[in-house]
């Protein structure tokens, strides 16, 4: 079973009505983790998909300008478990195939990190991506849709 932090606070600022990280945008306490079974296929097309349009992002992130914000999803392993807590990094540098940035989500569980701690991914471990240039409508966030429906079959 995964642990997906829905509607994290990068979700949350970066798809606000409000400006994009906004200087008042603030971890949430109100955050809902959703399960997810680690065979789901619809996260795991979902997965794919962003694996497959991972260049967009990468492209994107090359010509980014002032007030645009860059998150890509990671699976971070829960201590003493075999689980692992899938949340958002805001990217802030990307060399190589290392994506560094900001952890976006208070972790539900014992991963060893609170929010915004400084950490780094592998692109080989991206989950999801999504990014939104500043006035434009956010693209990524494949996961997304499938989240929100299994948000509603639990009865969230």
């Amino acid at each position: 079973m995964k642990l997906i932090p829905f509607l994290t606070s990068a979700l949350f600022c970066l798809w606000g009505a409000s400006a994009l990280f906004p200087a008042g945008c603030e971890k949430r306490s109100d955050e809902v983790v959703v399960g997810v079974s680690n065979d789901n296929p619809e996260m795991k097309a979902a997965r794919e998909e962003a694996v497959k349009r991972f260049p967009e992002f990468l492209a994107a992130f090359d010509k980014r300008k002032i007030g645009d914000a860059f998150a890509v999803k990671v699976g971070f392993p829960v201590r003493n478990s075999t689980e692992h807590e899938y949340m958002w990094i805001l990217v802030r540098k990307i060399q190589g195939d290392v994506l560094s940035g900001t952890l976006e989500s208070e972790p539900a569980t014992d991963v060893g990190l609170k929010y915004r701690d400084e950490v780094s991914a592998n692109r080989a471990d991206i989950h999801d991506w999504m990014y939104a240039a500043k006035g434009k409508e956010p693209v990524g966030g494949f996961q997304s849709e499938v989240l929100r429906k299994l948000q509603k079959e639990q009865g969230r």
